[in-house]
């Protein structure tokens, strides 16, 4: 009987391997370099020893030829397995079993749409090939790495900071350049320059330990340019601390240029090589370095963990493991682990996880503010299923995939509690209050001069006053003599225009004296409304707590001062604000408790009076606001006023207790209020969110 096995593959002769230092386990490693796709793969010591055999042929034969030649039994399934992976990077030969793959590779390839989604996150574009370039020049620079430059940039450093701190104020105040479009334009200018040197660095490194630099060209991340050095040979090296030589060189050029500039900042005259040279010593190497040295990005910090722990493909095999710890965690299904399970790994790849959450949630956000609202609300739809719900989707699906079966077991009961827990917290209507940022107080009216006069006193400090009783009066004599003035005017006009039919020629200036008339009684009635705002009278009935002591009977008030202070100590009023989405839970007649934000004994039992029906768009409690410190996100208006950026409704409150809200309304505080309301779950509150956010950005 012929068997249908395929036969085993045929390995390239282009390919070659380095041997590398151990691993952490003491175990030898080589590297399988492939020079046409410029990748390396790391091989254990079994998978060495076996790729003689990969050469075709049946794997019985095969593992006969190896069992002979090893003096131990190798298993074909070993050789196959081998085969397969060799297959599956495209080490072998060209035979149908790999055209057959390689085309079903080319029909899976996304295209349109789907390729534009894999790669607009991140396109590379090669623009050149340095190698040889650089090993012509890569003895012109080897002295920036000698021990001498290091100790002359300690000098200039030093140097450069004794001269900074002796003009430390001038240095600062050359931040101010920001508030200008110049000051932009050198710091891009900078950002550019040092950029290209950093790749420089690494290049030149590279070189200078012996990898081959194949490739320079620019990254697109999102759209922003970004330039990047292909010094992927640099796994070649044997050596791990030149490998760490290679992942920071950029940023050590970047910090050696900051040196330079900012010993020359203190050389060179005002102008644009002078502001280079600051945005050089100051901002381009900081903004390099929390980028590059953060190691859930795939930049030099990235490749210098995976160094300096020994860990090469830190990501992909953290990752496997961490899906591998959190599945037998679920369900313990009791598999192998990819490898030697490490705590550090686990948590890189959980870091990873979230890094890559929130990315994706600011990356999708951008885009919706970027484009206009109908393509924004599309793209961060696609942005948040394609990059975070459907990584998720398909790593549970593979939980119950290639033969998985979950079983009794703590696990999966502990599992199944945990998702009964959340599906409580979520259904069930739990939540039976509403918390509201609050404003206790009595009824106060601070009264001010509305223009500078003479002040007259109707009422003395602690006097009861009713609502529209006058308090006081400020006439302003130039106003009174503005007005008298006005009216013996329209008493002329008026007298002129009553004689226009004894008179021709009054007849004729008729109109002229009419018009004349409506310009002075319209005068007349601006200078009366205006003496009448001197007239202070008590918007409600209470009783006058200060007088300014600085105003005496008949004597001078500047325009805006402070004359007077009213309050009604026989009342208290609670103002909160509720959302939109909230305010039908709310109800006239609910109990709610005050918790003032310095707690002063315990909370005070309120009742909701009324509900404004409409939005508030003025704060009218400066103290409510987040810049002074409240809850309450607001702009400044055109005229200075607090305009709240959300729709809050205003809700009023009144004290069951009245001698225990007194007590805490003076002065004002601000506190929380929990308003008794329907309860409801936490899933219908989210719901009723998101759909309020649909209606408010769906206004196209």
């Amino acid at each position: 009987m012929i068997s249908q096995t395929p036969p085993l593959a045929v390995l390239r002769e282009d390919l070659k391997l380095h041997p590398v230092e151990q691993d952490r386990d003491g175990k030898r490693r080589w590297l399988l370099h492939d020079p046409v796709a410029q990748r390396f793969y790391r091989l254990g010591e079994a998978a060495i020893e076996l790729l003689p055999f990969i050469r075709g042929g049946q794997e019985a034969a095969a593992a006969k030829q190896a069992s002979a030649s090893l003096g131990r039994e190798v298993p074909g399934e070993q050789l196959r397995a081998l085969s397969e992976f060799l297959r599956q990077h495209d080490l072998v030969r060209g035979d149908p079993g790999q055209q057959e793959r390689y085309q079903r590779r080319l029909e899976s390839r996304p295209t349109g749409l789907k390729w534009l989604m894999h790669h607009y996150l991140f396109v590379r574009i090669p623009l050149a090939n340095p190698d040889r370039w650089l090993s012509r020049h890569v003895n012109k620079v080897r002295w920036l790495g000698s021990r001498g430059f290091f100790w002359s940039l300690a000098v200039m450093f030093l140097v450069g900071l004794w001269l900074t701190v002796r003009q430390l104020d001038t240095f600062i105040a050359s931040f101010a350049a920001l508030g200008a479009v110049g000051g932009w334009l050198t710091l891009g200018l900078a950002l550019v320059f040092v950029k290209i040197l950093h790749e420089l660095g690494h290049a030149f490194v590279a070189k200078a330990k012996g990898a081959r630099v194949p490739t320079i060209g620019v990254a697109f991340i999102v759209g922003w340019p970004v330039l990047y050095t292909d010094t992927s040979d640099a796994w070649r090296l044997t050596d791990a601390r030149d490998r760490v030589g290679v992942d920071i060189a950029g940023v050590a050029v970047e910090l050696s240029i900051a040196v330079l500039a900012l010993l020359c900042w203190h050389l060179l005259p005002e102008g644009l090589p002078r502001t280079l040279c600051f945005w050089l010593a100051t901002t381009t190497w900081i903004m390099s370095a929390l980028v590059n040295f953060n190691p859930l990005m795939r930049f030099d910090g990235y490749y210098l963990l995976s160094d300096a722990w020994r860990q090469p493909n830190l990501e992909p095999r953290s990752q496997a493991l961490a899906r591998w710890q959190l599945r037998e965690w679920l369900f313990a299904f009791k598999e192998a682990p990819p490898e030697r399970p490490q705590r550090a790994l686990v948590l890189f790849a959980v870091g990873v996880w979230v890094y890559r959450l929130l990315l994706f949630l600011g990356i999708a956000l951008a885009v919706y503010h970027f484009f206009f609202k109908l393509l924004g609300i599309v793209l961060f739809a696609v942005e948040i299923w394609y990059f975070i719900m459907r990584p998720i989707v398909n790593e549970i699906r593979r939980w119950f995939s290639e033969g998985r079966k979950p079983r009794a077991n703590l696990a999966l009961l502990r599992t199944g509690m945990i998702i009964v827990a959340l599906g409580a917290l979520l259904v069930w209507p739990w939540q039976s209050e509403l918390r509201l940022p609050g404003w206790l107080e009595q009824p106060s009216a601070r009264l001010e001069a509305p223009f500078g006069g003479r002040l007259s006193l109707d009422v003395a400090q602690g006097d009861e006053v009713s609502a529209g009783q006058a308090l006081a009066t400020i006439s302003a004599p130039e106003v009174a003599q503005r007005l008298a003035s006005a009216e013996r005017r329209v008493e002329q006009l008026d007298w002129r225009r009553s004689a226009s039919g004894l008179d021709r020629r009054l007849l004729q200036d008729s109109p002229v004296v009419q018009a004349d008339l409506d310009v002075q009684r319209q005068r007349v009635s601006a200078l009366q409304a205006e003496q009448a705002t001197g007239q202070l009278e008590a918007a409600f009935a209470g009783k006058v707590h200060s007088l300014n002591p600085a105003l005496r009977e008949g004597g001078w008030v500047g325009e805006g001062e402070w004359v007077m202070t009213l309050r009604n100590p026989r009342q208290v009023t609670l103002t909160a604000w509720v959302e939109e989405e909230e305010v039908l839970r709310v109800d006239e007649g609910a109990t709610a408790w005050f918790y003032p934000l310095a707690p002063v004994g315990k909370p005070l039992e309120m009742r909701v009076v009324s509900i404004e029906p409409q939005a508030v768009a003025v704060l009218e409690q400066p103290e409510m606001a987040a810049p002074y410190g409240g809850e309450l996100k607001v702009r400044e208006g055109e005229e200075g006023q607090l305009e709240l950026m959300r729709s809050l409704y205003r809700v009023t409150l009144e004290s069951v207790d009245f001698s225990q809200a007194l007590a805490l309304s003076m002065p004002g505080r601000r506190g929380m209020v929990n308003v008794e309301t329907e309860p409801r779950s936490l899933l219908s509150r989210t719901w009723r969110e998101v759909v309020g956010v649909w209606r408010r950005e769906s206004g196209f």
